[in-house]
């Protein structure tokens, strides 16, 4: 371990630490979608036509569909897609899951038993689909409302005629605006929580963003200094996780590996301890000095990866 990142290290105040997300998104969950055709075929396609492009829920907040996790699932890595799915429901600004299909109700039970993630759950219940008297709404969403609020459920009254959405283009419109809503009014920083893993995730991508990039190997020992130990497969899963999402991404160099912050990525003022230099500017320029006497590789896996805005953030 260089000595400017060990001395880093150990002057980070971890228990004050605020933790931003780098980048914002939502993951939108539901029933199955037609792009391209004339008649949506569920009220998420219809969801999202309405949104600032399928990418987007608004300019600047991505959306990730469950579609995108599924294209990115490996059965050698998870034990099967919703665990997957849960890695990126915790990194998640909010999570929208519109229960109108089978899949969005084992996402419902699935996101239900973590409170993690059922703390930024909304969920979007079609009225025809969920009577009051339904285990469904006596169970899950019942339980969801008494945890964290009324609010985290709420009723539609989307028509549906065989396999299209008749007539709800208005209603579509109430449910973006709630969802928007929800978005903008979220807390901005989190106190970091040690047993967390959403948290944990948020601090690796910092990590590799303040060291100008990481191996798995590296970041492992980083955390361990910080007394966090996580065995080889957790760390390998939360790293797939976080390159999903667009936190970092990885860059070969010769036959290694390096995990880079992705651009635009917006890191969190760091915590320091009292007494200890509080300077993340001088710091940063120390490690990337220290990195380049050492030749180190990642240095230009750094500017390739980031282009101009490597020097800006180096000089």
């Amino acid at each position: 371990m260089l000595h400017e990142i060990a001395s880093f290290i150990d002057a980070i105040n971890l228990q004050q630490w605020r933790l931003k997300r780098p980048h914002r998104f939502v993951f939108l969950c539901g029933g199955k979608l037609n792009e391209g055709a004339e008649t949506p075929c569920s009220v998420r396609e219809h969801f999202l036509r309405r949104c600032h492009t399928r990418k987007e829920l608004a300019a600047g907040i991505p959306i990730v569909l469950a579609e995108d996790v599924n294209q990115s699932f490996s059965p050698a890595k998870f034990n099967d897609l919703l665990e997957l799915e849960k890695y990126v429901a915790s990194l998640s600004e909010v999570n929208i899951l519109i229960l109108e299909s089978a899949g969005s109700i084992a996402e419902l039970g699935a996101f239900s038993q973590s409170s993690e993630i059922a703390s930024r759950l909304f969920v979007a219940v079609k009225d025809d689909r969920h009577p009051v008297d339904s285990f469904i709404s006596n169970g899950p969403l019942l339980f969801l409302e008494k945890s964290f609020g009324e609010e985290v459920v709420s009723n539609y009254p989307f028509i549906s005629e065989g396999e299209t959405l008749r007539a709800s283009s208005p209603v579509v419109g109430d449910l973006y605006q709630d969802v928007f809503g929800i978005v903008s009014s979220r807390s901005i920083e989190e106190k970091f929580k040690p047993r967390s893993k959403s948290h944990i995730m948020n601090l690796i991508a910092q990590l590799a963003y303040l060291f100008y990039g990481v191996t798995i190997i590296e970041m492992q020992s980083y955390l361990n200094r910080l007394d966090i130990d996580l065995d080889d497969r957790e760390m390998r899963l939360m790293f797939h996780a976080l390159q999903l999402v667009g936190w970092i991404q990885r860059r070969k160099y010769k036959q290694f590996y390096y995990y880079v912050a992705t651009k635009g990525f917006s890191p969190s003022a760091v915590a320091y301890k009292p007494k200890k230099k509080n300077d993340t500017l001088r710091w940063r320029f120390d490690i990337f000095q220290e990195l380049k006497k050492k030749n180190d590789f990642r240095v230009d896996v750094f500017r390739r990866s980031l282009g101009e805005a490597a020097d800006e953030v180096a000089a």
